[in-house]
């Protein structure tokens, strides 16, 4: 066998390698990926565009919010049941205890806690003075002259929160219905004294006003345990 023929066997021999080498590489696209990473590809890009979906299906829609609805008297049930049960605990009047709940929000569990840690600071918070020998009623005091109208006659009906601040039956009842009526107020109805913080129970405004002004009273009462509760 002459050289050159073995040259042209060598030069066969490698040209064969080549083409096992480029069979041997992995086989690429255009974008220099192979098949199986573009397959990889795919299933992320069609499991990332399923995301947004499986998310939305665990938020509700406002209107597909579940609520329960409750009538008035089985809300006025469930605020007498919880009046009752805190004046039973804090050894309290039931307007007081009342007073109290709207104070903390009806959060009684709070309201307890706090209460035993500290009566008085907690009382004077809600302006509400613990004292069943100091309760508004209507009296005729001598010689009495109302700061308010200055009226002096005989036979005038006043009243006095628990504070001791007394002014006359027109004028408290004036007031009230300036609050009520007017102002639109009913939780914290505050003692006609400058500065006193004393609030007006339920009970007495009930004493003072008409039932046309007490039912709006109550109302607004009803409005803000709702408000209250939706907190």
């Amino acid at each position: 066998m002459s050289a050159m023929d073995v040259n042209d066997d060598y030069q066969d021999d490698m040209l064969d390698d080549d083409d096992d080498i480029v069979d041997d590489e992995p086989d690429y696209d255009s974008d220099g990926m192979d098949d199986e990473d573009e397959d990889e590809e795919d299933d992320f890009d069609a499991a990332d565009g399923f995301a947004p979906v499986i998310a939305d299906k665990d938020v509700k829609k406002p209107y597909e919010v579940e609520f329960l609805v409750h009538s008035t008297d089985e809300i006025i049930e469930f605020q007498n049941k919880e009046i009752a049960h805190v004046a039973g605990i804090l050894g309290c009047l039931p307007e007081h205890a009342a007073t109290m709940l709207r104070q903390f929000k009806w959060n009684k569990e709070r309201l307890i806690e706090r209460y035993m840690e500290d009566p008085e600071g907690e009382s004077e918070k809600a302006g509400v003075v613990v004292d069943t020998k100091k309760q508004p009623r209507f009296t005729v005091v001598d010689k009495f002259e109302c700061p308010i109208c200055c009226s002096d006659e005989d036979g005038l009906e006043t009243l006095a929160l628990s504070c001791g601040h007394r002014f006359c039956r027109d004028c408290y009842e004036a007031y009230l219905n300036e609050k009520i009526a007017q102002q639109g107020e009913s939780r914290r109805i505050q003692c006609m004294e400058a500065g006193c913080r004393l609030v007006v129970d339920e009970k007495t405004v009930e004493m003072v006003v008409s039932p046309k002004v007490y039912e709006k009273y109550r109302n607004l009462l009803l409005r803000t345990f709702v408000d209250d509760s939706a907190t």
